[in-house]
C-alpha cells in the first residue's frame, strides 16, 4: 500500500520555529489532499498538533483548526491527532482524553447530515404540527444517539451547576487515573505469540546472544 502525504508546515519567521499548529499548515494538507485525489491515492496528513506546552486554550484552538481542516480536505490517515503537545515534542495523557472528545467531534462532522425518507420523517412533522414536541417519538429514541455527539467533558449544562463542577482538565486527569488503572491488555492469540516467540529467538541466535 502506497499513501501519499506531507509533513510539511511553515515557519514562525520572528522565532525561528516551526507552527505545525497554524492555519497555514492546514492549507498545506488540504492542498495535498487534492493532489493525493488528482492521483487516486489515499493521503497522509497531520491534524490536531499544536505548539502549545500544556493542555490550555492554544491548544484546543490549534487542534481543532488543524483537525478539522484536515479532515474535511479528505486526509485519509490523520497523524499526531491525540495526545501531542510542543510541536510533536511532548506527549500528555490529560491531552490525549480531551483530544479523544475532539476527535468525535470531527467524525461526527464528517458523517454530515442524512437526508434518507426515514431520517427526514416528513410524516412524522406532518403529525407533530406546529406546537407539538417530538420528545416522546420513537423516531427521537431511536435516532438521537445517532444523530447527536455526546461529549463527556464539555459543559453544557446552566452556570448554577457548572460553577461548583469539576473542570475539563480536572476530568480528563481523573478519567486518565481510570483508564491506567482498569486497563487490561489484550492477550495476544497463541498462534501469533508463538511465532514472534520463534522469530525473536532465530535473531538472538543470528546476534550470537543465544
Amino acid at each position: 500500500p502506497v499513501f501519499y502525504g506531507t509533513v510539511s508546515t511553515v515557519m514562525d519567521m520572528r522565532t525561528g520555529n516551526i507552527a505545525l499548529g497554524a492555519v497555514e499548515a492546514g492549507l498545506i494538507n488540504a492542498a495535498t489532499a487534492q493532489i493525493a485525489r488528482y492521483y487516486g491515492l489515499p493521503c497522509r496528513g497531520t491534524g490536531g498538533a499544536t505548539e502549545a506546552k500544556v493542555p490550555d486554550l492554544q491548544a484546543g484552538f490549534e487542534k481543532a483548526l488543524t483537525l478539522l481542516m484536515a479532515s474535511l480536505a479528505g486526509v485519509n490517515f490523520v497523524y499526531d491527532a491525540a495526545g501531542s503537545l510542543d510541536s510533536t515534542l511532548a506527549a500528555s495523557y490529560e491531552q490525549l482524553v480531551i483530544d479523544d472528545e475532539l476527535c468525535g467531534a470531527v467524525e461526527r462532522a464528517l458523517r454530515g447530515i442524512g437526508v434518507s425518507d426515514e431520517e427526514l420523517a416528513l410524516d412524522l412533522i406532518e403529525e407533530v404540527g406546529p406546537g407539538g414536541h417530538y420528545l416522546s417519538k420513537l423516531h427521537t429514541v431511536k435516532w438521537v444517539k445517532a444523530e447527536h455527539f455526546f461529549p463527556k467533558l464539555l459543559i453544557r449544562q446552566r452556570w448554577e451547576s457548572w460553577v461548583s463542577s469539576k473542570k475539563m482538565l480536572e476530568q480528563a486527569r481523573e478519567n486518565v487515573e481510570k483508564l491506567l488503572k482498569e486497563y487490561e491488555p489484550e492477550p495476544l492469540d497463541p498462534d501469533v505469540e508463538r511465532e514472534l516467540a520463534g522469530y525473536l529467538e532465530k535473531l538472538l541466535v543470528k546476534r550470537g546472544e543465544r
